[in-house]
């Protein structure tokens, strides 16, 4: 709110002098700066100067609006002179040059800005067919997990597998080790080869339910685990020579 812009910062000598701002310049990289003078219809500043103010008063409200897809952090900016509000009307444009003595406006003038933070959005990933003989073995890797970061501009990298569901028949290794539902397997794990896959010995088909996770965190209200599950599906053939029967 522009009140809360002022407060503290702000002495006029007039008695029962109303307060508010005469928005002389926008810094806005990423995105555009809004104001509204009721707190529900919402307008773009557009371009300002100190020839071409908007007029704000301390019931208005201001907030800056991040372009979609921003992949890092960033300032922005507001600079304004205070507005007695002796002249001009609330949401006009005026020339704001000429400032400090008589006039409605400030000679010193002040910015506020914001900390655009970047906030780590969930991953994806791909479903995967697998094709192999019966008591045959799949040794995984990180690309059969299909993982893509496009939302975070490709900043992180695979942190781990998450098992959701086990294959219905053969076995899912780590280490030798059977895979427990809820298990996250580390990426550094699966690049070493330590992921197995050993089919059953008879043809089939089987799967398993996982999430990818990513390195990017969840600070600041990120989400680092993919937001829906995807399959890894093994088609189980007889070995040659052996009747499928």
């Amino acid at each position: 709110r522009v009140a809360d812009l002022l407060a503290g910062h702000v002495s006029d000598a007039d008695p029962g002098a109303l307060r508010g701002i005469a928005v002389i310049a926008v810094t806005d990289p990423h995105g555009h700066w809004e104001y509204s003078l009721d707190g529900g219809l919402w307008s773009t500043f557009g371009g300002v100067a100190a020839d071409a103010a908007r007029l704000l008063p301390d019931t208005a409200w201001v907030r800056f609006v991040p372009a979609p897809g921003q992949t890092a952090a960033f300032s922005a900016g507001l600079g304004f002179v205070a507005w007695d509000r002796s002249s001009g009307v609330a949401g006009d444009v005026v020339d704001a040059t000429v400032r400090g003595g008589t006039t409605a406006f400030s000679a010193q003038s002040a910015e506020s800005r914001i900390a655009v933070l970047r906030i780590n959005i969930s991953p994806s990933a791909a479903d995967a067919s697998v094709g192999l003989v019966a008591d045959g073995r799949h040794v995984f890797s990180v690309e059969d997990f299909g993982f893509s970061d496009a939302d975070d501009g490709g900043l992180n990298r695979m942190a781990a597998v998450h098992v959701e569901t086990l294959p219905a028949t053969g076995r899912l290794l780590l280490d030798g080790v059977d895979v427990q539902v809820g298990q996250a397997i580390q990426a550094a794990d699966i690049a070493a080869g330590r992921l197995v896959y050993v089919a059953a010995s008879a043809a089939g088909e089987a799967g398993f339910a996982f999430r990818v996770q990513d390195d990017g965190g969840v600070a600041d209200g990120g989400r680092d685990l993919a937001v829906t599950p995807n399959q890894v599906r093994f088609v189980v053939s007889a070995a040659p020579g052996v009747d499928p029967a």
